[in-house]
């Protein structure tokens, strides 16, 4: 027995030495080799899962055999973090491989078997509870993200999502206590200060959300990849908020200035088409990344173009409001001249 081990793992490694020459090709068939010698070594099959993987570009048929060997590694070993780890990954990368809309049993299935492999793995959860808000489902977003609970301890991403998934839903009454939770998990975020005073503008409590947006921590780009979008795109238009806010609590004069500010900073149409035009080639050279975040001048540093775009979204919603206070304060020709301009900017002029 011991020399069979010993044999084993001369073969392991003589393939292993392929693998960190980064010759896949030849890792790969060494790993064959000693899985189909040694067909219960779980480790075997973990290399064999992983060197397919690293192929998947020549041919993406074998990214489906990667699957497979990870899953008979599984099998094999079912506590090998080092399997469930790479399992994972492969299954997102299968998940992120097709359409949403066409395939979405495919994905919903594979964001399953992630949960099931891991439950303590935060990211299946989020891109599941993502899939189900891009289709409108909040109440199985909101469900899905209560789930991860289970899986053990619930950070400030897990919260922020269901947070959201509740805001989008209009379950203010959810939505307001799971913001205190993400408070005080991250006190310093601003997040869950737009929130609620997104939440509180709906309610009419005006002068409230004022404060509340007043009171929020600036906003910073985030140190690591985020586990979802969504947090961040329901922050946009946050400065139109508290503007709409400030105005409708009767202080109209501090409100025409927070939103002509806001329409300063929006970028142009032809920022964003430039934005997104650079989006797309960089995504082409780096082999094809949904989202990065890139600057257009110093103003939006740390912004996306969702972001920006979501930003963008508010600049006639902020002139029509803009136009209203200053109707009210009785500047009747800058009101015209704020009407006038989104005439202009619906003609496309």
């Amino acid at each position: 027995s011991g020399g069979g081990d010993t044999t084993q793992q001369w073969a392991l490694n003589k393939a292993i030495q392929a693998w960190d020459r980064n010759d896949f090709a030849a890792a790969l068939k060494g790993f064959n080799e000693t899985s189909q010698i040694w067909p219960d070594s779980a480790e075997a099959l973990m290399f064999m899962g992983m060197a397919y993987s690293a192929l998947r570009e020549a041919n993406p048929a074998y990214l489906d055999q990667s699957i497979t060997e990870l899953e008979r590694a599984l099998q094999i070993n079912p506590q090998n973090p080092d399997v469930i780890a790479n399992l994972i990954g492969n299954y997102m990368l299968k998940a992120m491989s097709l359409n949403q809309r066409s395939d979405r049993d495919k994905v919903i299935a594979l964001y399953k078997k992630m949960i099931a492999a891991d439950p303590l793995s935060l990211a299946p959860y989020a891109g599941l509870a993502e899939l189900y808000i891009s289709e409108g489902s909040y109440a199985a977003a909101a469900e899905t993200m209560r789930d991860s609970y289970s899986g053990g301890f619930f950070g400030a991403d897990h919260s922020n999502i269901l947070a959201a998934a509740y805001y989008l839903l209009d379950d203010r009454a959810a939505a307001f206590a799971q913001i205190e939770k993400t408070t005080l998990l991250r006190p310093q975020a601003r997040f869950p200060y737009i929130l609620k005073g997104k939440l509180l503008c709906k309610e009419g409590r005006y002068a409230k959300a004022a404060a509340v947006f007043a009171a929020a921590p600036p906003d910073a780009p985030p140190q690591k990849p985020e586990a979802s979008n969504y947090p961040r795109l329901l922050m946009a238009g946050a400065d139109f908020f508290e503007g709409n806010a400030v105005g409708l609590s009767g202080r109209y004069a501090d409100a025409i200035k927070k939103l002509s500010a806001f329409l300063a900073w929006l970028p142009s149409k032809k920022q964003l088409e430039d934005h997104k035009k650079k989006l797309a080639g960089d995504a082409q050279n780096i082999g094809g990344a949904s989202e990065i975040s890139l600057e257009l001048d110093g103003r939006f540093k740390g912004k996306s173009y969702p972001e920006l775009s979501a930003e963008a979204e508010f600049r006639i919603p902020a002139m029509l409001t803009l136009a209203h206070f200053y109707y009210r304060t009785g500047k009747q020709a800058e009101s015209l001249k704020q009407l006038a301009a989104i005439e202009k900017l619906i003609a496309g002029e």
